[in-house]
């Protein structure tokens, strides 16, 4: 296993990311999230991303990454769609579809389930939206120097959708090194979502060339040693569909609440700046049995710092729910 210090100097010069993969990595040594996951029945971890922020009234950019294993993550969806269909439900909810003052409905009983049967974690990474880059203070050098040694072949990313590829890559990757599974002959499958993290043009393919970046970090963490089995996904329309729509609604929710948190909660203020949205503080209360990891990326004068941001629930319950 590398150091703090030796995965900070692969991963960028940048105060930012030095300080988020610091934060990161004090978090997994006080707690190992490899605890939180399941391996009774096999060693496969699955995974969904979502990308959140993107509502003009957001100040942050939030990427979210759900990890769990294969069998409880099957027995989770089930148990959804069962209770789904008692109450009349035909499709998990969506952050955006929700009324700003709601504070019960659909959302409110998709997490009561998920907080008593979903087994696994989250961590979520929010970025304001005035950085260029959180891995370098030069952002056409650093472009220029990843695609000078990646090696390759069409790798066509524009400079603005690498750093994105590369954020959502770096916040899997590092979480996946701290889990066990590739130790015990597991692998790894990663459903994405389809907004801008996976977005596909006529010029770009960005969710090809993003699991390119994240397999490449993942591979130098681990010394060249990536496990046997990886698989990759968009959501998908065929048998069992559920699964990856209801991970992703899971992310959804979160990505939602997390950005409007860091919007009108700075860092150094004991109560928001303007009104949270009541549905983000009920989607926090309501699932606060599930873990969840938060990090942000704050100015510090005329720097930027990745720290560990720890919510009470209760006390946006008191305030806002």
């Amino acid at each position: 296993m590398k150091s703090t210090e030796q995965i900070i100097e692969i991963l960028g010069e940048c105060i930012a990311t030095r300080t988020f993969v610091d934060s990161f990595m004090k978090t997994n040594e006080a707690s190992p999230f490899d605890k939180l996951l399941d391996y009774s029945y096999n060693s496969n971890v699955i995974i969904s991303t979502d990308f959140g922020g993107e509502d003009q009234s957001s100040d942050y950019f939030v990427y979210t990454a759900t990890f769990s294993t294969y069998k409880p993550a099957y027995d989770w969806m089930y148990l959804i769609k069962e209770k789904f269909n008692e109450l009349g439900y035909k499709k998990p909810p969506q952050y955006k579809e929700i009324e700003k003052s709601a504070r019960n409905g659909k959302f409110v009983d998709f997490l009561k389930i998920s907080e008593k049967y979903f087994k696994g974690f989250v961590v979520s990474l929010a970025v304001p939206k005035n950085i260029e880059s959180i891995f370098s203070h030069s952002f056409n050098n650093f472009y220029d120097k990843i695609k000078e040694n990646l090696y390759f072949e069409n790798f066509n990313l524009s400079p603005k959708n690498t750093e994105k590829a590369l954020r959502i890559s770096l916040l899997i990757s590092i979480t996946l090194y701290t889990l066990k599974f590739h130790t015990k002959n597991g692998g790894y499958f990663w459903i994405s979502d389809k907004d801008s993290i996976a977005k596909i043009t006529q010029k770009e393919n960005l969710f090809e060339n993003t699991v390119r970046l994240q397999t490449n970090i993942l591979e130098t963490l681990l010394d060249g040693n990536l496990p046997k089995h990886i698989a990759y996904s968009l959501p998908w329309k065929k048998e069992e569909e559920d699964l990856s729509y209801t991970l992703i609604a899971l992310n959804d929710l979160f990505s939602g609440a997390l950005a409007d948190f860091s919007t009108n909660f700075p860092i150094d203020q004991t109560s928001p700046i303007n009104p949270i949205k009541e549905k983000s503080s009920s989607i926090l209360y309501h699932s606060k049995e599930i873990p969840k990891f938060f990090y942000r990326i704050i100015q510090d004068g005329n720097y930027y710092n990745g720290t560990r941001i720890e919510i009470d629930v209760d006390l946006q319950k008191k305030h806002f729910a």
